[in-house]
């Protein structure tokens, strides 16, 4: 009996010594079950933020259309004035060179060639060549999208830019409804008179008239506005290798003017 005591014994210490191995082999399991399951969600969240940032377009990032108040901005720029708001020039000026450089890429991208004009987008300082001038005179005509002029009742070369700027962004739309016949903007433009039209019927003029500062707020807050539809086209359209900013020209950053 004392034999048999003894074995039993053996087979105790054996039974505890192998419940002690498999609970630690258990918890290491679990412990690892764990870990896979985090690297698992690790592995999702980063595939899901490749995703995304994989569909974000370069257009969509270089260029923010938007509207505060009642203006609208392009990257934080103000395109406007009211009576009591008076936005420094320096700020327009700032938000025309976005325009500028936006439209310009945008035709880029489905190749068009503005017909009477030519964008130079140079930052704050960006300007149109007015190609039809230059066929009929010969003389180099360049409209500043720019100004600084206290009193602009004079300055009809900001205005005419204005004017051959909305012309463009005609060409684009017309562009664009070649290739798509779906293809409308919110806001009916009229290049020959300078004007955009509302859904209401209600006409604004493009030129800076300092009796009318709302209309012409309005009028390049429509503009934007149409830009914004314009780009959200060409972004639908575009191929995976336009997701990197490499899509986008850039210009020298001291020529742009940042906001306040």
């Amino acid at each position: 009996s004392e034999q048999l005591k003894k074995e039993e014994e053996t087979l105790e210490e054996e039974e505890t010594k192998y419940l002690r191995e498999y609970n630690e082999q258990k918890r290491l399991l679990f412990k690892a079950e764990d870990e896979q399951k985090s690297i698992n969600n690790q592995t999702k969240h980063a595939h899901a933020q490749y995703e995304k940032l994989s569909k974000t377009n370069a257009f969509n990032a270089a260029f923010h259309i938007w509207h505060q108040e009642h203006f609208g901005t392009i990257n934080g720029f103000r395109l406007g004035r009211l009576p009591g708001v008076n936005v420094e020039w320096s700020e327009i000026n700032a938000g025309l060179g976005q325009a500028a450089l936006l439209l310009n890429s945008l035709a880029n991208r489905i190749d068009l060639q503005f017909t009477k004009y030519k964008i130079i987008p140079l930052g704050s300082h960006s300007y149109i060549d007015d190609l039809s001038e230059r066929k009929k005179s010969g003389k180099f005509v360049q409209l500043p999208l720019y100004t600084g002029r206290r009193h602009l009742t004079w300055d009809t070369q900001f205005n005419k830019a204005l004017i051959a700027f909305l012309d463009c962004v005609n060409q684009f739309k017309l562009a664009i409804e070649s290739k798509n016949q779906r293809f409308c903007l919110p806001y009916k433009m009229n290049e020959k008179k300078g004007v955009i039209t509302d859904s209401n019927g209600y006409q604004f003029h493009v030129s800076y008239q300092v009796t009318s500062l709302e209309e012409w707020t309005k009028a390049l807050k429509y503009m934007l506005t149409n830009l914004k539809w314009g780009l959200t086209w060409i972004t639908s359209q575009l191929p995976d290798d336009m997701t990197t900013s490499n899509a986008i020209p850039t210009v020298p950053s001291s020529t742009v003017t940042s906001p306040r």
